[in-house]
């Protein structure tokens, strides 16, 4: 999309936010998955950060934006070895949702 609208000035930026603290978590409940994923993401960013970072991109826009910045290590992994990936969320997601 992005070299798809530049000829007519438009910028595109990709947004890729990791685990931020919102309102989702209190609505899905205190399941065995939620528990699991939010210990092994216990720093979480608060949405007025990711809001904060996004107006950023908005007023100076860039190619992506990836936060916080070590989620970059994740996008990044994934983007070569999406296989690995694949798999071990795969793993994850059976060990931690029960399967009638």
């Amino acid at each position: 999309m992005r070299r798809e609208v530049a000829p007519l000035g438009i910028k595109v930026s990709g947004i890729y936010p990791g685990p931020a603290a919102t309102e989702f978590g209190q609505h899905i409940g205190k399941s065995r998955t939620y528990g699991s994923v939010r210990k092994s993401f216990s720093s979480r960013m608060t949405s007025a950060y990711v809001a904060r970072r996004v107006l950023d991109v908005a007023k100076r826009p860039r190619r992506s934006l990836v936060i916080p910045w070590w989620f970059r290590l994740v996008t990044t992994f994934d983007m070569l070895f999406p296989v690995v990936v694949d798999g071990i969320l795969y793993v994850f997601s059976k060990k931690n949702h029960k399967l009638d």
